[in-house]
């Protein structure tokens, strides 16, 4: 059966969106690398909180050359991550004193850990459902050269309720098949139509793994393709 349009854009959204992300990521990380490097540190003090439902610093620092700065800090929180009044350490550019950052893990490497680890969510989903589908692919190929044919009693066709593209849900046919007082249950590859109307046999073949009957692949090859 064959896989809608709108899955494979979904394949491959996830694993595009995953890589800008992971890019954008070594981006923010090579920013805040070079950040550190060029700057200078000075001490500086919360003088407020900025924000409605989450809070970030406002700080004011002194530089070396006594100009007064005031910055807001990079990370807003809830409950707010430092009190007015709290002294900090100030990390600035000398020759640029508005680039300047409070010198804590959450304020200087959140952008690249929060776009990275996103991003390698995103990539992840979108190469693993991938890999899946490429073993799924070399495993049918098996199956059908060398697997071990048995006839399956069919059952009934289910709705697959845990997948849906375009709020639509892909049906799946259920067999069974009885070996020496044990029930083996098979479900097919996805059918993006009611099959139901198509199934007219009582017997479905199977190819299964001689050596496991987990790995299996129903021959749905008597349904009609989907226009």
């Amino acid at each position: 059966m064959k896989t809608p349009k709108a899955a494979y854009i979904i394949y491959f959204v996830f694993t595009a969106v995953g890589i800008a992300l992971i890019a954008a990521g070594f981006i923010f990380l090579k920013n805040t690398n070079d950040f550190i490097k060029q700057s200078t540190s000075a001490p500086g003090i919360v003088i407020d909180m900025e924000g409605y439902d989450t809070y970030k610093p406002i700080v004011e620092f002194i530089t070396e050359t006594g100009e007064v700065i005031t910055f807001a800090g990079s990370v807003s929180s809830d409950p707010p991550a430092y009190s007015v009044g709290e002294e900090v350490e100030v990390l600035y550019i000398p020759d640029n004193p508005q680039r300047a950052e409070i010198k804590s893990f959450l304020q200087l490497w959140f952008m690249p850990l929060i776009m990275g680890g996103i991003g390698i969510i995103f990539f992840g989903v979108g190469f693993g459902i991938f890999l899946y589908r490429r073993y799924r692919k070399k495993l049918i190929e098996r199956l059908k050269m060398s697997g071990r044919v048995i006839e399956t009693e069919f059952v009934r066709v289910n709705v697959n309720t845990n997948l849906a593209i375009n709020g639509k849900h892909p049906y799946n046919i259920i067999t069974q098949y009885n070996e020496n007082g044990t029930v083996h249950v098979f479900k097919s590859e996805n059918i993006w139509y009611d099959p139901t109307n198509y199934v007219t046999q009582k017997k479905i073949t199977v190819m299964v793994d001689p050596n496991s009957m987990k790995k299996y692949y129903m021959d749905i090859s008597f349904l009609p393709e989907e226009g």
